[in-house]
């Protein structure tokens, strides 16, 4: 059981550090600046995203 533990904390760290460096990417950042433009230039006019309208949104083969 303690094995099994340790390499569930394993894989968890290792996912954490992916999700930490594509989150500080250059890809993300530059999201996230067009985010923050497109807030300040239109707050009113920000469009909730709905799961539904995406059916395919986590398909990793895009």
């Amino acid at each position: 059981m303690y094995v099994a533990f340790s390499k569930s904390v394993g894989t968890a760290s290792r996912e954490l550090s992916d999700f930490k460096a594509l989150y500080q990417g250059n890809e993300s950042r530059q999201v996230l600046e067009q985010a923050n433009k497109s807030r300040v230039a239109d707050p009113n006019n920000i469009k909730p995203w709905k799961p539904k309208d995406h059916p395919d949104w986590l398909e990793l083969d895009q």
